[in-house]
C-alpha cells in the first residue's frame, strides 16, 4: 500500500503553504493545514505509525517552483525546495498536503514534481481535501487536472486584478502606495 521505512514507520513530508504572511494567522492557516494532514495520517497509519517532517512556505505564491538539488535558488519556494531535497535523499516516502493548490498553482511545476520526484521515486502523494491518492494512475490523472484548474484560477484572478487597476487608473484614481506627504481624503481618491 504505502511505502515504509525499515523500522516499520512511514516517513512523511507534510507540506503547507499560504500566499501571504497575513494568511499564516488568519483564514486557513499553516497550523490548520498541518492539523488536517496529521488527522489524516493518524487515521491512515495510526498514531505513532509514522514520522513526519513539516515543510512550510509562508508568503510564497503557488506559481513559484522549487530548486532542484545542487541548483541555484531563483524565484523558488524554500519549503518546497527542502521537500524536494528530502525526497531526493530518500528521506521521505509519503508527501501529504491539505489541498493540491497548496502544493502548486503552476501546471509545469506540478508536472515536473510529479514525474521527477513522485513517479520515479515511488512516492505516495496524498491531497487530503481533494481525496486524491497519487499512488494510482487515476489519482495522478485527477491531480493533473486539478493542477491545471488551479493554474487557470490563479491566472483569471490575476487578469481580474489587472483589469480593475487599469480601470481605476483610467478613472483618475491612484492605484499604488501614496507618495510621501500625501494622505487619503476619506473619499478614496488619494488626493492630498
Amino acid at each position: 500500500m504505502h511505502a515504509q521505512i525499515k523500522q516499520g514507520l512511514v516517513s512523511v513530508g507534510i507540506y503547507r503553504r499560504v500566499s501571504t504572511p497575513g494568511q499564516a494567522s488568519e483564514g486557513y492557516s499553516l497550523d490548520d493545514q498541518e492539523r488536517v494532514c496529521r488527522d489524516y495520517l493518524d487515521r491512515a497509519y495510526g498514531p505513532g505509525g509514522y514520522t513526519a517532517r513539516v515543510f512550510s512556505d509562508e508568503g510564497y505564491s503557488g506559481k513559484l517552483g522549487f530548486a532542484k538539488p545542487d541548483s541555484s535558488p531563483r524565484k523558488v519556494r524554500p519549503g518546497l525546495s527542502a521537500l524536494v531535497a528530502a525526497i531526493a535523499q530518500d528521506e521521505i516516502s509519503v508527501v501529504i498536503f491539505y489541498r493540491l493548490d497548496r502544493l502548486s498553482r503552476n501546471a509545469r511545476v506540478w508536472l515536473e514534481f510529479l514525474h521527477e520526484y513522485v513517479i520515479k521515486r515511488s512516492i505516495t502523494l496524498i491531497s487530503v481535501q481533494d481525496s486524491i491518492d497519487g499512488s494510482t494512475s487515476i489519482g495522478r490523472f485527477a491531480a493533473g487536472v486539478l493542477a491545471m484548474a488551479a493554474e487557470l484560477f490563479a491566472e483569471i484572478g490575476g487578469e481580474n486584478v489587472r483589469t480593475a487597476l487599469r480601470r481605476r487608473r483610467e478613472s483618475g484614481y491612484h492605484t499604488g502606495w501614496l507618495p510621501y506627504g500625501w494622505a487619503r481624503d476619506g473619499k478614496g481618491s488619494g488626493n492630498g
